[in-house]
């Protein structure tokens, strides 16, 4: 029944509505094709803004915290007046985390719940140690402060690495949502492509031989062969179809070239980035564990030249005069010898990295020579190409990056807002380098004053307490040494600090003498001694290494209670005695009870307090 309605037919009219049919087929397919490939593009840039800007939130709010941590530590050493920075970092962070709570995933909002209330203990610790009444309450709140941040922080990274996860798993959940849907306009394709063909079959049995030709044609052209022709003879419709299917068949073939080309520029366009991102990655990874400014400038640059396969990669510091931009760090043989000689370039002059720096963005020179303020140097004869970039820390420029290539126009758009989000994660790494480096040396100089007091406050114990020795032995038991005398391993152990055996006696076994010691200051000697030729076991010096560091801290925190507790009494007699002068408004009756109740308390034979001006000639006294 088709066949003799298609007969009835002209080839013209036939050719047409199979070409009527494809287009339909065509253009409802499009239509599938760029919804679907919308719809995933919109999927995919919400999934990565709303976690990146979480990921975002909670390192800032992770910084916030080290930073209330690294202030409430300032106010602990005396260096600010009160802890409101810290409070006020804290309080940052409690926001930022509030504001993030919204981006997270649901089932990290409980999470980020506790995370908010740990803050809030967190600042009532640094309430605690503001209103502290005694160095020993402080102390303790100052640890449970830095106990707590340091659990924050923590959680704070396992949110960051859930977040990312995350990522990950939505990414691969919107790659098989593509798929998906490939497969399902593959099919559509693959059906469109059958009704086609079973057109084209009618379509053959019902015309003679050169639409037999035509079709062959394009079975072959359908395989790839896109440099097939039809041959042409007469002058009839279908020659003229012949026609126009050799032009649509070198049209395609040209299209089939240009989509090659595009492919082959397009895979070369994500090899570059995946390098850029591995770059970038590498360069984070650098940033977070290396804590020494040298060697993170030195990595970093390193990381840059090799990745980016340029000439040259430098890096520059502002230095504290704000007058010059030094040289920090630079790759090869070039940076070493730059670096020997103290290389810089003033802030004011005509350099890339100058005018970089004063206007806050990149200056690119795709052709070297052409730039009229780029500064040649000689130990870069090569550079055909240059860029510098600015690197940023907490809103401000602290240096800048050169980047030089040995080929003209090596620089792109794609390569500079890469390098940019570098040298940002540079400059980050800096200032906490920096804030590190301030830490550690006020920890180190904390620790030396604590040292010193420690000491002093020893000796004056030792002063006051000279009976502090013992011994103990299977005949006597436990007994005070009156004259305790100094064996040569005790002495030596006391110098060098370190356990020491002695020499074994005529009846005796083996000695063992360990130092004491409080925060690395050795205060007394242990010495042991083993019954018959038995040697001492590594075992059990460390056993008892273990045990005399336990005795120095419990000593030391013995030593702190016994000084506290004298200063309790002095305050405490300060306070009887200021309330029995107080209690009386006659002066000679605040005088009476003033000397009487100081030869008291110090147990003097006389006291006396005498009132005189000095440009009076008699004198009040009182005794």
């Amino acid at each position: 029944m088709i066949l003799r309605f298609l007969r009835r037919r002209t080839v013209r009219n036939r050719i047409a509505a199979g070409v009527l049919f494809f287009i339909v087929i065509s253009s409802l397919g499009v239509p599938l094709t760029l919804s679907s490939t919308s719809s995933l593009s919109r999927r995919l840039e919400e999934i990565t803004g709303v976690n990146l800007r979480a990921i975002e939130l909670l390192l800032t709010a992770s910084e916030y915290v080290t930073s209330s941590r690294a202030n409430l530590l300032r106010y602990r050493l005396d260096y600010a007046p009160s802890p409101y920075e810290a409070r006020d970092d804290a309080q940052l962070a409690v926001e930022t985390l509030t504001e993030a709570r919204a981006f997270v995933s649901p089932d990290d909002q409980p999470v980020v719940d506790e995370l908010l209330q740990a803050l809030d203990d967190y600042q009532l610790l640094i309430d605690t140690v503001e209103r502290a009444n005694t160095p020993t309450e402080a102390s303790r709140a100052e640890f449970e402060a830095y106990r707590l941040s340091n659990d924050i922080r923590q959680r704070i990274d396992i949110l960051v690495k859930d977040e990312r996860s995350d990522i990950n798993l939505k990414n691969q959940q919107a790659v098989s949502e593509a798929r998906r849907r490939l497969n399902l306009l593959l099919t559509g394709y693959l059906a469109a492509l059958l009704l086609a063909a079973m057109m084209g079959r009618l379509l053959l049995i019902s015309v003679v031989n050169p639409v037999e030709e035509l079709r062959q044609s394009a079975e072959r052209m359908r395989k790839g062969e896109l440099d097939v022709r039809v041959p042409l003879a007469g002058r009839d419709e279908l020659t003229r179809l012949a026609e126009t299917f050799n032009q649509m068949a070198a049209d395609l073939g040209e299209i089939y070239q240009q989509l090659e080309n595009r492919v082959a520029e397009r895979t070369r366009e994500l090899t570059e980035r995946s390098r850029y991102l591995e770059a970038s990655a590498r360069v984070a990874q650098a940033a977070s564990s290396i804590l020494n400014r040298e060697e993170l400038m030195r990595q970093v640059v390193d990381l840059i030249r090799d990745h980016f396969d340029l000439y040259y990669v430098g890096l520059f510091e502002i230095d504290p005069t704000n007058e010059w931009a030094v040289l920090r760090a630079g790759t090869g043989e070039a940076g070493q010898t730059m670096l020997a000689r103290r290389h810089r370039l003033r802030l004011d002059g005509a350099s890339m990295i100058a005018w970089s720096i004063r206007n806050r963005k990149a200056r690119i020179a795709l052709q070297a020579g052409e730039d009229p303020i780029r500064l040649a140097t000689p130990e870069l004869p090569q550079t055909r190409s240059e860029a510098a970039i600015p690197i940023h820390a907490r809103g401000e420029v602290i240096g800048a990056l050169t980047v030089q290539d040995d080929e003209p126009n090596a620089f792109n758009e794609d390569i500079i807002t890469t390098l940019q989000t570098m040298a940002n994660q540079i400059g980050v790494a800096l200032d906490n380098a920096r804030l590190f480096e301030e830490v550690q040396q006020s920890l180190r100089a904390a620790e030396r004053a604590y040292a010193g007091l420690s000491r002093e406050a020893w000796q004056l114990l030792l002063q006051m307490r000279q009976d502090l020795a013992y011994s103990e032995d299977a005949e006597r038991g436990l007994a005070p040494l009156e004259t305790p005398s100094l064996q040569p391993e005790e002495r030596l152990a006391l110098e060098e600090g370190r356990p020491v055996l002695g020499s074994q006696g005529a009846d005796e076994g083996v000695p063992l003498a360990i130092p004491i010691k409080v925060r690395d200051q050795v205060i007394g000697v242990l010495d042991a001694i083993k019954d018959g030729d038995q040697d001492w076991t590594e075992e059990e010096i460390q056993l008892l290494q273990t045990i005399t560091d336990q005795l120095g801290s419990a000593l030391d925190s013995a030593r702190l209670f016994l000084d506290t507790q004298r200063r309790a009494a002095r305050e405490r007699l300060v306070t009887e005695i200021t309330t029995k002068i107080r209690a009386t408004t006659d002066p000679q009756t605040m005088l009476e009870t003033a000397v009487r109740e100081l030869r008291q308390a110090l147990r003097s034979r006389r006291a006396q307090i005498v009132v005189q001006t000095n440009d009076s000639e008699s004198a009040e006294e009182t005794s």
